[in-house]
Parts: C-alpha cells; structure tokens; sequence
C-alpha cells in the first residue's frame, strides 16, 4: 500500500513538473546571442550587420548573418539587444535553447514549454506567451523589476515566429 502511494506521488510531483515549466533567463537567448548582450560585443563576435533601421523610439533594428543564418535582433539607442526575433521571413534553421524553431507544432512547444502563462489571440493568431520569474531591484528613489517574456506566435498549429525580450518595469519610491 505505502509503495502504490509513494509511486502515484512520484507520478504527481514528475507530471507537475512538466505540466507547469518556467522559464528562466538561459532560455532568453538564440545560439549565443542574448538579451541585454551589448551591440558592441555582437559586432565583435559577428562583423557588421547586414543591416540596420531606425526603428522608433530611439531604436534600431540589426539583422546579423551568423553561421550562414540571419538573425533580427532589436536595441535601444544602439547598445544593447532588447529583443531577439525568429520569422519565417528570415533563414528560419534558428531554435531556442529547448529546441523550437519555425515550423515546430504546437504540441512541440507545449511539451518543451509547458502551460503558458498567457494565450492571446489577435487576428487569428494564437500567441502562446511564457514569462521568467520577476526579479525586483531596490534603486533609491525608483523600484525596478524586470521580466522575461518568450512569445510563440502560431498558425495552423505551427510556429510562425518567435520573440523573446525582457520588459523593465520602475516605479517611484515615496
């Protein structure tokens, strides 16, 4: 009787795990490229982009060829990645670090991400939105929190594109 009730508890804590994964900060990247990783340190790494565009507010988007691959990537006044992007317009042989890609079902990603935290669907279609534990900064006179947020944004069951970025969050102190 005590094994049964010690396997069917094993069963529960193995099903929950998988059921409810997180995301954390390692998963917030595309090969070697990563949030927050400086613009310099990319061109170090990759030459020059392919291309660069204003993108507003005091933005810019970069499309970088690595490995043969491009990758479209997102700054703030030029300095660090803020956002990564996978498109079907791109050279999509791209994945994240747990192995979705364009093209990846739907199921693929449920079972490498788990329940989402969010489901939006706008247009017909469904974004499947995972967020990174919240992590809060005490900078007298502000408060700041920064989350990851990992967007699947599919169509017909399969993956159309991926983004992933970080939002930062300050409120005053009084």
């Amino acid at each position: 009787m005590k094994k049964i009730f010690m396997m069917m508890i094993m069963t529960l804590l193995a099903l929950t795990s998988t059921c409810f994964a997180q995301i954390n900060d390692d998963d917030l990247r595309i090969g070697e490229v990563y949030i927050w990783q400086s613009m310099e340190e990319l061109v170090k790494l990759y030459n020059k982009p392919l291309y660069i565009k204003d993108a507003p507010p005091k933005g810019s988007i970069a499309a970088f060829k690595i490995n043969d691959k491009e990758l479209i990537t997102h700054s703030v006044g030029g300095k660090e990645v803020t956002t990564l992007t996978i498109s079907n317009r791109e050279n999509s042989n791209w994945v994240t670090p747990r192995g979705i890609g364009i093209q990846s079902t739907k199921t693929d990603v449920l079972n490498s991400y788990g329940k989402p935290d969010k489901i939006i669907t706008i247009e017909g279609f469904e974004t499947l939105v995972y967020l990174t534990p919240e992590k809060f900064y005490d900078s007298h006179p502000t408060f700041i929190s920064n989350q990851g947020i990992i967007e699947f944004i599919i169509d017909n069951d399969k993956v159309l594109r991926v983004n992933m970025s970080k939002q930062i969050k300050a409120k005053m102190i009084r």
